[in-house]
């Protein structure tokens, strides 16, 4: 490990930095993406740094394809969170690049795409084409979102701070019950009154069908009853004298 860093390392370096053949560059290349696997962080980002000068000057499609293998190889060593922080500042800009042909483009967008699902899948929030986010299951603990557990423990914390009628010794539970469903009682009371009392159009009294109103309607106009029968007018004034002449007889 530390014979490659000190001997092999630098000499790599220098042929990808110093040399003016394309062939050199991109074997030394790929002797960088062989020796990820053996190296520290420290020195990928020494990688890191001597492929963004060589694809300042350089943007030939071997050299970008290389460049994408040693992306792949660090990816595979040390994570999507060192790849995302060191890897793919360095790669956006090359997707760009005109030198690229349509399958070497694709593999670019497909790396970059990886990854990024990668840092969704962590989050624990997949966004759709539509750019809604929809919440999935979280296997970073740092990014997850908080836990259904500690949910419902700040529910159950928010149902027992809320305020709670005390009772007193002296007073009986009855009351203190009766109390507190009051205002309950009056509002439901309040809010039936206001349903069932509508207001309604009644005009009163209410107009008779005839000209005649209720004064000249006189009960007493056929008391006594009249007989049945023909008697005239004459005859009944006789019957109700001689009723009368017998009445008084009597009391005699």
């Amino acid at each position: 490990m530390e014979l490659v860093k000190q001997a092999i390392l630098p000499r790599v370096h220098g042929l990808a930095l110093k040399t003016t053949v394309a062939a050199v560059r991109v074997n030394a290349l790929l002797c960088f993406g062989d020796l990820v696997s053996t190296l520290d962080k420290h020195a990928i980002l020494d990688i890191l740094q001597t492929i963004q000068r060589c694809t300042a000057v350089d943007r030939s499609p071997p050299t970008l394809m290389c460049t994408l293998g040693v992306a792949n190889s660090i990816l595979k060593q040390h994570g999507v969170e060192f790849v995302t922080e060191h890897v793919l500042p360095l790669l956006t800009p090359l997707l760009t690049a005109q030198q690229l042909n349509v399958q070497q483009f694709a593999k670019f967008m497909l790396f970059v795409k990886d990854v990024l699902r990668m840092i969704e899948e962590k989050r624990g929030v997949t966004v759709t084409d539509s750019g809604i986010p929809e919440s999935t299951a979280s296997w970073d603990e740092d990014w997850g979102p908080v836990s259904k557990g500690s949910a419902a423990a700040h529910r159950a914390l928010a149902s027992n701070s809320s305020p709670t009628p005390s009772i007193s010794a002296n007073q009986p539970v009855q009351s203190t019950f009766l109390q507190s469903e009051s205002p309950m009682t009056s509002a439901v009371s309040s809010k039936q009154t206001a349903v069932s009392c509508l207001p309604v159009d009644i005009e009163w009294p209410p107009p008779t069908s005839s000209t005649s109103s209720l004064n000249d309607i006189d009960p007493f106009a056929d008391w006594p009853p009249r007989p049945s029968g023909t008697s005239s007018g004459s005859e009944l004034l006789t019957m109700a004298q001689l009723d009368h002449d017998q009445i008084a007889t009597a009391q005699i």
